[in-house]
């Protein structure tokens, strides 16, 4: 019952062009209002809980990691280092991915 009130009032929420985040958040806490036993107050902690983790601090520093990688010229220079170690045996190119990956992952 509630989980069809809350696709309902998503895709309701979607065809009337809210942001999808905002549908989403929308959709939920009026769900979780029907259901009786919910306080409001509770919404701004749970999602502070919840985004409090360490695999998710760990994304942007990956991501920051690539940039500089990849506007230094060191991505290229790792890529070529393992292409030219790896990229003559069969399925090369995976086996270059791979190992650039596990290069960047542990250096």
């Amino acid at each position: 019952m509630y989980m069809t009130i809350l696709f309902g009032l998503f895709l309701l929420l979607i065809i009337l062009r809210v942001p999808i985040a905002v549908a989403l958040a929308i959709s939920t806490i009026i769900v979780f209002l029907l259901t009786g036993d919910f306080d409001l107050s509770t919404v701004p902690q749970t999602m502070f809980t919840a985004l409090d983790s360490t695999t998710l601090i760990a994304i942007p520093g990956f991501v920051f990691a690539g940039t500089i990688m990849a506007r230094g010229g060191i991505a290229k220079y790792l890529i070529s280092a393992m292409k030219a170690w790896v990229g003559h045996v069969s399925g090369g190119l995976s086996v270059v991915t791979v190992l650039a990956c596990a290069f960047f992952c542990r250096y």
